[in-house]
């Protein structure tokens, strides 16, 4: 399955090609050129590959990306990559006490990837993307595995082999899952009731896998160099400004429209349990709590 946008690839590999520039339709499994390290989608803003020599874990989880899809099949392989690097930048957006080492991992490849005081030049949602990808990946090979959703769908008494193995992958060994309870309209640790990770736990896990909002038809997108839209520069250069590796870091990631497919799944496995009666979903605006997850409280009609 290829994305709908073109993009220009690997500009190495597309050295081999003759006759001008080389635009092309990656698949949905490719997000590294491996070869000559080098990340490719999603693409910056301004079509820009980013080298990864500095940071090689990056490269080696391309391949275990393939290896999740030669044995689970593109569709299930999609919709866990996706679910984890959305989960990757809810926990990024948590304080730090929050998290477990993967956090400064990704706080210092971000450094990496954006260094210090070069923000309005450097910076873009994709190098974010990059800051995560091997503990997406890794979290993705939970999330892709029939064995691991399983033990995801037991009761919270009977999670502790899955609570540990979450623990090991984000070198977090304070983790612990936080039960929905759908009639108070919150976890049961209203504290820390916004854990992406119990939410993909007591909803995501028992949901078929997503398919892509968009694909490519050549009868329909023609092979053009993508530009940037004004929107796009506004939202760029406003994240670029606000941007701190150490405060909130994985927000601009989460809104990044990459990551639109599994977001909009996030609202509802709860609009049945939280819009009043009568209430039409089409038209209910929503609270969130800043993580793309639960409301903060139960909102009310908007009739």
């Amino acid at each position: 399955m290829f994305r709908h946008q073109p993009q220009p690839g690997c500009p190495h590999c597309n050295a081999k090609h003759p006759g001008g520039e080389v635009i092309r339709i990656m698949p949905h499994h490719r997000y590294v050129c491996t070869q000559h390290r080098l990340w490719l989608c999603p693409s910056d803003a301004d079509a820009h590959t980013t080298p990864l020599d500095a940071l090689p874990e990056v490269v080696q989880a391309q391949r275990r990306h393939l290896r999740i899809l030669q044995r689970h099949g593109w569709a299930v392989t999609y919709d866990a990559v996706l679910t984890a690097i959305l989960i990757c930048g809810q926990l990024w957006s948590l304080p730090e006490n929050e998290n477990g080492e993967a956090w400064h991992d990704w706080v210092r490849r971000a450094r990496v990837l954006i260094p210090p005081d070069t923000a309005e030049s450097s910076f873009s949602v994709a190098r974010l993307c990059a800051a995560v990808y091997p503990e997406a990946i890794s979290l993705a090979t939970l999330f892709a595995s029939p064995y691991w959703r399983q033990q995801a769908q037991k009761t919270t008494w009977d999670r502790d082999r899955f609570d540990s193995e979450i623990a090991q992958r984000l070198r977090h060994p304070n983790h612990k899952f936080r039960k929905y309870d759908f009639r108070q309209n919150r976890y049961n640790d209203p504290i820390n009731y916004s854990d992406p990770i119990s939410h993909w736990a007591d909803v995501t896990s028992r949901r078929p896998p997503l398919s892509p909002i968009h694909v490519h038809d050549s009868k329909k997108h023609h092979l053009r160099k993508p530009t940037m839209r004004v929107a796009t520069q506004v939202s760029q250069q406003r994240h670029a400004r606000a941007f701190s590796p150490t405060h909130r870091a994985g927000e601009a990631l989460i809104a990044h429209r990459h990551l639109a497919t599994v977001f909009r799944r996030a609202w509802s496995p709860f609009r049945a349990y939280m819009l009043p009666p009568g209430t039409e979903v089409s038209h209910h605006k929503f609270v969130t709590d800043g993580l793309g997850g639960v409301p903060k409280q139960p909102p009310h009609s908007t009739r």
